[in-house]
């Protein structure tokens, strides 16, 4: 049967909160779980002991699993070397995506608006920003606001 690798963090659990067993599951990632189910067999990879990981999923109703593997550079590939067919990896990582399709496996990239982190987002710039940039912003909002009838009208920009 072909098999779907699912990341727990992110996708099923909500990685907010520091232990995944205080973690809440998601909706979507409930919903998701439940349609691949149907036609995959499932294993779910963790950055999580395993054990942190099987309490979680029991607890939450994630009990039509496969199995469960750490998360690490080469999970797919330790699918494969145990006879699995990995056609299908889930994850809200980008990274993780990448790391799939270069390993030739179809990815969905599951990313909750909620809560995705900033460095998940395709425009962010790791670097902060120069003083000078700062500037500019500010210099620029300042502007703007300055335009803004609707603010002179009613004294909002007047110092007192």
């Amino acid at each position: 049967m072909r098999t779907a690798l699912i990341h727990i963090e992110g996708v099923l659990a909500d990685e907010r909160s520091p232990l995944l067993p205080e973690c809440q599951s998601l909706r979507e990632g409930i919903l998701l779980f439940a349609s691949l189910k149907n036609n995959y067999s499932i294993w779910l990879y963790t950055k999580h002991s395993k054990e942190q990981a099987q309490y979680w999923l029991d607890r939450e109703g994630f009990i039509d699993r496969n199995g469960i593997i750490p998360d690490t550079a080469d999970s797919i590939e330790t699918l494969r070397r145990t006879g699995n067919d990995v056609q299908l990896l889930v994850s809200a990582d980008p990274e993780h995506i990448r790391t799939g399709f270069l390993n030739g496996v179809n990815g969905l990239l599951a990313v909750h608006s909620t809560y995705a982190r900033a460095e998940w987002m395709p425009e962010y710039d790791p670097t902060p920003p120069g003083w000078s940039d700062l500037v500019q912003t500010v210099e620029a909002k300042r502007l703007e606001l300055a335009a803004d009838k609707r603010l002179a009208e009613h004294g909002a920009l007047t110092d007192g």
